[in-house]
């Protein structure tokens, strides 16, 4: 009598995993961000790769340049061009700006950029960038530099957010002024 060879079924990848181990192979299609971030400090990027059934791998990083780097980070998956072009419109709504066809190279280093200058004075980006990172290609010097100032005039500078609270914001301070020994930064924000 034959054994039956028992038939293992491979578990469809996690979005974790399938970020980690296959996002950067997937070429880079088309980059957007908004137009006018160096007077505001705010910059809405958008990275897509493409994947081989024609849709879509989406990076959503929102960044404050003057001060806390990568406030958020979203990943899409398997999206359609209609939605590239919905969030692209979307994104121009929300902030009030155009957003701008861009290299992939602007995109790369504004975003790591502003990261790696929040972190610089004690602020970690948003946790979904953890995983968003993975839509970019990994920070090395493969990727040509862009030179982007970040900080208001070259120093940090906080700005409330709608949806920030008094407690957010004194959180904000004390951790900046935890870790640096200047006091010549400055805020901006109304008492709520």
């Amino acid at each position: 009598m034959k054994k039956r060879k028992k038939v293992v079924k491979q578990a469809p990848l996690s979005i974790k995993r399938y970020l980690k181990e296959s996002a950067r192979k997937l070429p880079i299609s088309h980059c957007y961000c908004t137009e006018g971030w160096e007077e505001s400090g705010i910059a809405q990027v958008l990275v897509c790769r493409k994947k081989q059934n024609g849709t879509f791998l989406i990076g959503i990083f929102l960044i404050d340049t003057f001060c806390l780097g990568i406030k958020s980070a979203d990943v899409k998956n398997n999206e359609d061009w209609e939605q590239v072009a919905f969030l692209v419109n979307m994104m121009q709504q929300n902030g009030g700006r155009k957003m701008a066809e861009v290299p992939y190279e602007y995109a790369h280093n504004l975003i790591y950029g502003a990261e790696a200058f929040a972190r610089d004075i004690g602020f970690m980006p948003d946790n979904d960038f953890a995983l968003a990172q993975y839509v970019l290609e990994a920070d090395t010097e493969d990727i040509p530099f862009i030179a982007f100032e970040f900080g208001k005039d070259g120093e940090p500078f906080y700005m409330q957010g709608p949806y920030d609270s008094v407690p957010k914001i004194m959180r904000v301070l004390a951790a900046y002024n935890k870790r640096q020994s200047k006091e010549d930064w400055f805020t901006d924000y109304e008492e709520v």
